[in-house]
């Protein structure tokens, strides 16, 4: 990492000089730098030329977050210079956020200790909850009979009223009448991970 910041520096600072001699010659002036010509970057030292780092196992978003001091639940003011965005914190307001969440899941037929093969396996159902309101839609070509409503509570303060959806057959699981969640807005989607030893599977 300190490699790449002193070599990041040293290229700021040459792209700095570059745009002063420019300004002071004039535009129509051609500049080649010490070290940009051909044969000179064959015979660089391939060090020189690291920049930056990046964690490969941490997604591009959570870099910008981490970067950029952005988080969770506090507001900011959002400005755009010449297409860069800044990010400015609003201290001064402290009421948080009331996001509407999406969670969902989607089961799948499939083989006994395979994943789902789209050309041959069907969506059995999808289940979502938004807002506190669950809904399960299901495709009655592959469950055996209509489900009524109910209520799932795993455990006190997590109360899960659903409403169900028996749809005809897959194709009906995909139809508007089934989708409530446009209507909803929803600011965040989740999709909690089906255990592995299911018969099922999320796709």
């Amino acid at each position: 990492m300190p490699l790449a910041l002193a070599n990041s520096a040293k290229r700021d600072a040459v792209d700095a000089y570059a745009e002063v001699v420019s300004a002071t010659a004039g535009a129509s002036m051609d500049i080649e730098l010490d070290g940009s010509s051909t044969s000179a970057m064959r015979n660089q030292d391939p060090r020189e030329g690291i920049i930056d780092i990046r964690e490969f196992d941490v997604p591009y978003y959570l870099r910008v977050t981490i970067d950029n001091d952005i988080r969770v639940g506090l507001w900011y003011a959002v400005t755009f210079t010449a297409g860069q965005p800044s990010f400015a914190p609003i201290p001064q307001r402290i009421k948080r956020a009331d996001p509407v969440v999406m969670a969902y899941d989607i089961e799948t037929t499939k083989a006994p200790l395979k994943f789902p093969d789209q050309a041959i396996d069907q969506v059995m159902m999808i289940s979502y909850m938004v807002d506190g309101q669950g809904y399960l839609i299901t495709n009655r070509d592959i469950v055996s009979e209509d489900i009524e409503d109910f209520e799932y509570t795993p455990k006190e303060g997590y109360e899960g009223p659903f409403i169900i959806f028996n749809e005809a057959g897959e194709v009906g699981i995909f139809s508007p009448s089934s989708q409530k969640s446009s209507a909803e807005s929803p600011c965040m989607y989740r999709r909690p991970p089906s255990p592995a030893s299911s018969n099922t599977s999320a796709t």
